[in-house]
């Protein structure tokens, strides 16, 4: 909590708290902060220069573009939070259980966590993406493919080193189990490094969400 406190003195943090509040309230409420819907547009828009009615200007369909950014960032918001939870539960509980038990698991794991990232992760998106049509539904089950991977990696990794601590060792010693161990004594002390991969994860993914959007396989408009 001091920690915080002191932190939060810093003023480009406030700064940077304010401004990333603001566009998550800008996405959330995107319907009632929008000056035009998304079905409201005309040819006679098409292109149009920014102006008083239309603060950015119009896009190809004659849609106002800054309408389209709040629905935009609504979605994107969405499918960011969706799909990194998910890899963010599968991969902690993958990384755990690996890094605990090791053994064949550990090695099975290891073998295809290879062979994943052999591929580029926007290139593994884009083929599930087409394969599964445009959609949210979709782009969230194409992203989480591997999205899960970096934090299986963090986990095992982490969790390889705290189980050699003397406070497990000696949990283990008075005979308490292997999964409350794990819960209890090691989970906890993973908290700090998966918020932080968390937070890096979730821009990633709304970059490539926008990137398949862009090349039509992402979450479509009305």
């Amino acid at each position: 909590m001091r920690m915080l406190v002191n932190l939060w003195k810093d003023s480009r943090v406030k700064v940077g708290f304010i401004i990333l509040l603001s566009l998550i309230l800008i996405s959330l409420f995107a319907p009632v902060l929008s000056p035009f819907e998304l079905s409201d547009r005309s040819i006679e828009n098409r292109l149009c220069e920014a102006s008083t009615e239309h603060i950015l200007g119009c896009d190809l369909n004659g849609g106002d573009v800054l309408s389209s950014l709040f629905h935009g960032g609504r979605v994107s918001l969405f499918v960011g939070i969706v799909t990194v939870s998910l890899g963010l539960f599968i991969g902690t509980f993958i990384g755990l259980l690996t890094g605990f038990f090791g053994g064949w698991f550990d090695f099975l794991f290891m073998r295809v966590v290879d062979i994943l990232m052999a591929f580029p992760g926007i290139l593994l998106a884009l083929f599930m993406s087409a394969v599964l049509g445009p959609g949210i539904e979709n782009i969230i089950i194409a992203i989480s493919l591997t999205g899960w991977i970096g934090f299986a990696r963090l986990v095992r990794g982490q969790t390889l080193g705290i189980k050699k601590l003397e406070h497990v060792e000696a949990a283990r010693a008075i005979g308490v189990g292997s999964f409350p161990i794990i819960f209890r004594h090691i989970f906890p002390m993973l908290t700090a490094p998966l918020i932080v991969h968390a937070t890096f994860s979730l821009s990633g993914v709304i970059i490539v969400e926008s990137g398949l959007s862009f090349l039509g396989l992402g979450p479509q408009g009305d």
